[in-house]
């Protein structure tokens, strides 16, 4: 079965556009507005040319969608390919600035703590050497134990030791203290900083993909259209039918209701969040949310389930894969159709899925891509989403889902039951029935 998703291919090199009138390129900076920002000099330059660069790229997104609202024909698609690539290429270069910073602050941070540790040290020196000359001086073998105790947790713990000690050992205890403290801060502070560095370098290689991907994109338009408007026409219909299969989230004007009832509905289990939150994907993340699908004008946040559905699978099977490096597989055709692996098991739309397939599966182990179709008062299907099952409930009588659009909202994560997904995509826009037409898995 054929999906409508991404017309991207893999590429190693990145594409930059170059354009020789200002007026026309949103993506990059007039070389006064450069001189502008550096003159402020250190940190302030680079703040300056960042938040340029990001009223750049709100400049591109409204050009965007004033194109969007345009005739769907061959030259719009290209001018908007055009504006996606402008905007793609400002946010890449956002991205690298803010790769810059975190290096510079990762660089600082070692530097704290490499002196933090030195203080540590010297101060446990000289410590060491006032205890050993109060011992021999008035041998008490309380200093001897303390002098065995190379970290010191027991003596900050001891107020008699502290009362019998001299000012200047406590004063060396105390700054021995406050330096661990400071030392503890800064290595969090790192570990932080350096997996927040290496998310935005795995986003960087992806944006980089997608910029690439999307020039290719142009470039075997225009190869099977030969700049022929009634070719791209005939791929546009083609289009139109494969996404029949979905639904577009944007045209409920219920939206907001729908999600907002989402806490009436039963939660599953706290081992359901924890089982199901390190491998989820979210089609509305705002690093792929904006992202076109194929040739059509579909967003990810609206059409991307599918495309997020397989990114989780991957994700769950230990593979580093998100739903940005979908977009940018070579599993595509221009017409945005996908080959699901061959060895993955593909039901196809049917009018009767058998549960213990999805059984055998999860005790196996696996996910299972399950299919939510809506459908019209006659019985057809009419749209529909993709989740990802991954268990089942016994005490609730339900599979748990990870779905891509209602799973994540704002900062919280949360599972659904199979239910609450049906019952969801059946109230958005016209109520309508909901089956399971379809099912994929990776055995």
């Amino acid at each position: 079965m054929k999906l409508i998703l991404s017309v991207m291919i893999f590429g190693l090199l990145f594409f930059s556009s170059k354009k020789d009138a200002r007026g026309s390129d949103c993506a990059t900076l007039s070389a006064d507005e450069i001189a502008a920002c550096n003159a402020l000099g250190g940190e302030n330059a680079a703040n300056c040319i960042k938040e340029k660069l990001s009223a750049n790229a709100a400049t591109c997104r409204n050009l965007i969608d004033l194109k969007n609202q345009q005739k769907n024909t061959l030259q719009g698609q290209l001018v908007q390919i055009d504006q996606d690539q402008q905007r793609n290429q400002i946010e890449y270069q956002v991205a690298l600035k803010k790769s810059a910073d975190l290096s510079d602050q990762i660089d600082s941070l070692e530097k704290q703590i490499a002196e933090q540790e030195k203080t540590i040290e010297y101060d446990k020196t000289m410590l060491s050497g006032l205890m050993q000359a109060y011992y021999d001086y008035y041998q008490q073998g309380i200093l001897g134990i303390v002098l065995l105790n190379k970290d010191f947790s027991d003596v900050l713990n001891q107020n008699d030791y502290l009362e019998q000690s001299s000012v200047r050992v406590g004063d060396i205890l105390s700054s021995v203290t406050d330096a661990k403290n400071k030392l503890s801060s800064a290595e969090n502070d790192l570990k932080q900083k350096k997996e927040e560095s290496d998310q935005l370098k795995t986003d960087l290689a992806d944006k980089a993909l997608y910029i690439q991907a999307n020039q290719y994109q142009k470039q075997v338009l225009l190869t099977q259209t030969q700049g022929d408007e009634a070719k791209y026409q005939q791929l546009l219909a083609q289009v139109e039918q494969q996404r029949k299969e979905l639904f577009d989230f944007s045209s409920a004007g219920n939206l907001s209701d729908v999600e907002n009832s989402i806490s009436t509905y039963a939660t599953p289990g706290q081992e359901y969040f924890t089982s199901g939150a390190y491998w989820y994907f979210s089609q509305r993340d705002p690093r792929w949310s904006d992202m076109r699908i194929g040739i059509t004008r579909d967003s990810m946040s609206n059409w991307g389930c599918a495309i997020t559905s397989v990114a989780m699978v991957y994700k769950f099977r230990g593979k580093n894969y998100t739903p940005m490096s979908i977009l940018t597989s070579a599993n595509f055709t221009l017409e945005g159709d996908i080959s699901w692996p061959r060895e993955w098991y593909n039901s196809g739309h049917v009018n009767y899925i058998d549960k213990s397939l999805i059984d055998d599966q999860l005790k196996k182990g696996n996910v299972v891509i399950a299919h939510i179709a809506r459908l019209n008062d006659d019985g057809k299907p009419n749209g529909g989403h993709y989740v990802v099952i991954f268990a089942y409930d016994k005490k609730f009588g339900d599979y748990v889902v990870n779905d891509p659009y209602f799973g994540f909202t704002g900062s919280d994560y949360r599972p659904l039951y199979l239910s609450t997904s049906m019952s969801l995509v059946g109230k958005l826009g016209v109520p309508s029935k909901t089956i399971i037409d379809q099912i994929i898995y990776a055995p």
